[in-house]
């Protein structure tokens, strides 16, 4: 697999099931949250970050703010994918691009998701210097 960068960025590929689908016959508008979350467990993954190890040494990374922009639905067997980028904005904030598209490269949704660190402890915003390390470098 490449390296992810701006221009190579992490992908999640899946596929939707029934259950996931509404009385319209289309992806309930919480499952696409359920997306873009397990995107960015699998992109931190990618990154050698393990949420629940930060956990127990005292720091949750948190979903701060989400803006998401519906184009398209998803229906039940659609194939598609989740890229994912990340950008470090100020000293605490880091910010996932997201967008979802069909394997034919139609745009179903983008999502601009705002994480922080916070250190449990206190319950103030932290960027410990180590996960900055693993996230940006």
């Amino acid at each position: 697999m490449s390296p992810i960068s701006p221009n190579n960025p992490f992908i999640w590929h899946a596929e939707v099931r029934g259950y996931e689908i509404d009385l319209q016959g289309i992806v309930n508008n919480a499952v696409y949250l359920q997306y873009l979350d397990h995107t960015r467990v699998l992109h931190l993954a990618s990154k050698n970050i393990d949420w629940q190890a930060w956990h127990k040494n005292g720091y949750n990374l948190v979903v701060n703010h989400i803006d998401l922009h519906f184009k398209q639905p998803l229906r039940q067997h659609d194939q598609f994918y989740v890229t994912s980028r990340m950008e470090k904005v100020g000293r605490l904030k880091i910010v996932f691009h997201q967008s979802i598209h069909k394997n034919d490269h139609t745009l179903i949704a983008s999502a601009i998701n705002t994480c922080v660190c916070v250190n449990i402890a206190t319950g103030k915003p932290s960027a410990p210097p180590e996960l900055m390390h693993l996230l940006f470098n």
